[in-house]
C-alpha cells in the first residue's frame, strides 16, 4: 500500500500546476468556514467575559439590548442620560448590594473613556474574575486615569503619560478637551473582553472636564458631583446580595416613576442578541458549506478531465498487474494532498487576516479574536472538510479502477 500512497504524491506532484488553482480553492473555503465559526465563538467570549459579576444594568428607557451595548461594549448610538441622583433610589432598593455608575461619550484618539467610580474595580469582574492591575493603581484624583492593556499600546501610553480627553471618535469633528491634562496612574491586565480597550476616569473629573472645568477648579466641582447635586450618566451597574431577587429588583426599578429607567439583565439580552445573530450566522455558515462543497467537486473535476490524459499510464499500471485497489488508493491520495496543503493554506491565511485584522475589529466591536491553531473544533470541521473532498474524489477512484486495459490503451478521440 506504501507503493501506491508515493506513487499517489509522485503523481500529484507532477501535476502540481494544473492542482494549485484547487489549492488555492480549498484554502479559501477552509478560512471562510473557519473564520465565520470562529468570529462567532470569540464574539460570545468577549461579550460574556465583559458583563460578569453585574447583576442589572439600568438606564433610561430604551431598548435592553441598546442598553447593553452601548454601556458594556460602547456599541451603538448613546442612550438617554439619568441623573446621578438617580443612584441614591437605586441603593436604597431592598437587595442592591452596590450600584456603579457608567458615563460615556468621549475618546482618546479611538480609545473610549468610561467614566465611573473606583468600586467598579472592586465589584465588576472579567469572565468570573475579578479586574487585576498589571502595574499602577486605581485612580483616586479627577485628572487621573487608568487604561486596558489594549488601550495603552494602542496609545504607546505609560504609567505617567498625560492625554487629553475629546468629545467624539473622528478628529476632524471631535471636540477637544485640551484644557485639561490627564494623568495615567495605573493599567489593567489583560482580560481578553471591551475592558481591555477602555480608558478610564472619575465620574467627578469626567463631569467636570464637560462643565469647562480647568485643573484648578477641578476640586470644586468635584464635591458637588460626589454631594448628588449636578451630573448625569448613561447607566447604573448593579450587583444583588442575592441573585434570585432580580426578577423583584428589576419590576421595582421598572415601576419607579421618577425617573422612568429599564433595567436589563445582562445575560437575557445577550441571549436575545445571539438568537438574533444566530440565523445570520447560520445562513453565513450554510454559504460557506457550499463554498466547500464546490471546491471539493472542483477537484472531483480536475481529477476526472486527467483521467483521459493518464489512460494509458493507468492501463500501463493495470498491464504490470496494480490492483483496482491500488489505482484508487492512487487517486484518493491525489486528493487527500490536494486537500492537505489546502486546508493547511486556509488555516495560515486565517491567522494571518486574524494578525493584521484582528485590532480593527477589536477596536470597532469590542470582539478579540483567538489565535489557537488547532481547537477541537477546528479539528472537527477540517476534518468535515477533507471528507467532503473525498467524497468528491470517489467518482473519478472508481472510474480509474473500472476503466479497461484495451479501451486505456485505445482511447476514444474527443
Amino acid at each position: 500500500m506504501n507503493v501506491w500512497l508515493g506513487l499517489g504524491l509522485k503523481s500529484a506532484w507532477s501535476r502540481r500546476t494544473s492542482l494549485s488553482l484547487v489549492v488555492v480553492a480549498i484554502a479559501l473555503s477552509t478560512a471562510l468556514v473557519l473564520s465565520i465559526h470562529q468570529v462567532g465563538q470569540d464574539a460570545k467570549n468577549s461579550f460574556s467575559k465583559a458583563v460578569s459579576g453585574v447583576d442589572l444594568i439600568v438606564g433610561a428607557r430604551a431598548s435592553p439590548l441598546e442598553l447593553l451595548l452601548n454601556t458594556v461594549f460602547q456599541i451603538g448610538r448613546g442612550t438617554a442620560l439619568i441623573s446621578v441622583a438617580s443612584g441614591d433610589n437605586l441603593r436604597a432598593i431592598d437587595g442592591v448590594a452596590w450600584a456603579v455608575p457608567v458615563a460615556l461619550g468621549d475618546y482618546v484618539q479611538r480609545q473610549p473613556v468610561v467614566a465611573t467610580s473606583a468600586a467598579y474595580f472592586e465589584h465588576v469582574q472579567s469572565a468570573g474574575q475579578p479586574l487585576a492591575f498589571a502595574q499602577g493603581r486605581v485612580f483616586n484624583a479627577p485628572t487621573e486615569v487608568v487604561l486596558g492593556i489594549k488601550a495603552a499600546q494602542a496609545l504607546g501610553a505609560s504609567l505617567g503619560s498625560e492625554m487629553n480627553f475629546s468629545h467624539g471618535k473622528f478628529s476632524g469633528l471631535a471636540k477637544q478637551h485640551d484644557h485639561v491634562k490627564f494623568h495615567v496612574v495605573g493599567l489593567l491586565a489583560a482580560t481578553g473582553s471591551p475592558v481591555d480597550q477602555a480608558v478610564w476616569v472619575s465620574l467627578a473629573g469626567f463631569q467636570a472636564v464637560h462643565a469647562g472645568a480647568s485643573e484648578s477648579t477641578f476640586e470644586g466641582l468635584m464635591k458637588q458631583l460626589d454631594n448628588r447635586q449636578g451630573g448625569q450618566v448613561n447607566a447604573w451597574l448593579l450587583g444583588l446580595n442575592n441573585p434570585a431577587t432580580v426578577f423583584r429588583v428589576r419590576r421595582h426599578i421598572e415601576s419607579m416613576d421618577t425617573p422612568p429607567m429599564t433595567a436589563v439583565m445582562p445575560g437575557v439580552a445577550l441571549d436575545e442578541l445571539w438568537q438574533t445573530l444566530g440565523i445570520v450566522q447560520s445562513t453565513l455558515t450554510a454559504v460557506a458549506w457550499l463554498v466547500a462543497l464546490g471546491s471539493g467537486m472542483g477537484l472531483a473535476a480536475t481529477l476526472l478531465m486527467s483521467l483521459h490524459a493518464r489512460r494509458k499510464e493507468i492501463a500501463v499500471l493495470r498491464a504490470c498487474g496494480a490492483p483496482s485497489l491500488g489505482l484508487v488508493a492512487v487517486v484518493l491520495t491525489e486528493a487527500l494532498a490536494t486537500f492537505c496543503v489546502g486546508a493547511l493554506l486556509g488555516i495560515g491565511m486565517l491567522h494571518t487576516a486574524i494578525a493584521i485584522g484582528g485590532e480593527l475589529l477589536r477596536s470597532a466591536t469590542g470582539v478579540v479574536l483567538s489565535h489557537a491553531w488547532l481547537s477541537g473544533e477546528t479539528v472537527v470541521i477540517v476534518a468535515g472538510l477533507g471528507l467532503i473532498t473525498m467524497v468528491s474524489a470517489l467518482l473519478p477512484a472508481w472510474l480509474s479502477a473500472t476503466t479497461s486495459l484495451n479501451e486505456g490503451l485505445n482511447p476514444r478521440s474527443l
